[in-house]
């Protein structure tokens, strides 16, 4: 749709006149009607203004002035809104997921599982190994020297059953037979971590005579 400046200027170009021919008329400012003509509101005098010079301008060029003058007053009414509410602002709240926050959140969530990863790695690092024996049970019943011991660790402690060394496999687990020696009846599982943390177990056996 037409502006009133180009309504204006079109009128003025088809009748052959210069701008300075129409200022001599109708003692309008130069730059005036160069923004008239450019519809450059910034750079205009307020509305009530801005609409009796542009009424001027229309009745010199033999135009209905009531056309223009509607023209203009809805190009400076949008112009004002944009005013009230500046483009830039606009953009800021539509645009808030841009590259560079896509970015941010991404580096969040990274530094977010790095720092989980350490804290787990402190907690092993600090924390005693584990232990636990499936046989012999608390309390076994035992009518003979040689008793199997089964139970799960840690796969790079040290394991000692009373003092003897017991061989873990990769996964942790560990079965041997172990000999009672004479008046034997209480097993200390100690297991030692390579930073000197140790977890210990007593099993309590009942030794009966064959």
């Amino acid at each position: 749709m037409k502006t009133a400046g180009e309504v204006l200027k079109k009128s003025r170009l088809k009748q052959d006149l210069l701008l300075v021919e129409v200022l001599k008329q109708i003692k309008i400012p130069l730059k005036t009607l160069i923004a008239i003509e450019a519809d450059n509101y910034q750079t205009l005098p307020p509305l009530t203004s801005s609409l009796g010079f542009i009424k001027n301008y229309a009745e010199f060029l033999g135009l209905d002035p009531a056309v223009p003058m509607a023209l203009f007053r809805r190009g400076y009414t949008h112009y004002q809104d944009k005013k009230i509410t500046p483009p830039s602002l606009l953009t800021k709240r539509f645009n808030f997921w841009t590259a560079k926050t896509s970015m941010l959140i991404a580096m969040g969530a990274i530094l977010a599982v790095f720092a989980l990863y350490i804290g787990w790695q402190l907690i092993g690092f600090w924390q005693a190994p584990l232990l636990e024996v499936d046989l012999p049970t608390e309390n076994q019943l035992v009518n003979n020297d040689e008793l199997l011991i089964k139970g799960t660790t840690d796969h790079d402690v040290s394991l000692t059953v009373n003092g003897d060394l017991i061989s873990v496999d990769a996964s942790g687990q560990f079965e041997n037979s172990y000999h009672l020696t004479t008046g034997e009846n209480n097993l200390f599982f100690v297991a030692q971590s390579r930073r000197g943390k140790t977890t210990t177990l007593v099993r309590h056996l009942n030794i009966t005579a064959e």
